[in-house]
C-alpha cells in the first residue's frame, strides 16, 4: 500500500485527534483528581501534535503539476492546470 504526503498527514492529524478524544474520555471516568489532570495535559498535548502536523503539512510545497488532496477534492482528480 502506497500513501501521498497529504494521506500520510491527513492520517497523522488523525491519530493525534483520536488520542486526544481517547485521552479525554479517559479524564471523565476517574475520579481521582491527579490522573484526571494527567489525561487532560496528555489530551492537549495529542491537540498541540495535531497542530504541529498541519503546520508541516501547509509548509511543504507540492512540485508544479502534482495534485494534493486538497485539489483532487475539488476538482476530483482530473485537473485542468497544476495545483499552486
Amino acid at each position: 500500500m502506497k500513501f501521498n504526503i497529504d494521506e500520510i498527514f491527513y492520517i497523522a492529524e488523525q491519530i493525534e485527534r483520536n488520542g486526544a478524544l481517547f485521552y479525554s474520555k479517559a479524564a471523565v471516568t476517574f475520579e481521582d483528581q491527579k490522573l484526571k489532570r494527567l489525561l487532560e495535559e496528555l489530551a492537549a498535548m495529542e491537540l498541540q501534535h495535531e497542530q504541529v502536523f498541519k503546520k508541516l503539512h501547509a509548509d511543504i510545497k507540492i512540485p508544479s503539476g502534482l495534485c494534493d488532496i486538497r485539489c483532487r477534492r475539488k476538482c476530483r482528480g482530473i485537473c485542468p492546470s497544476p495545483c499552486e
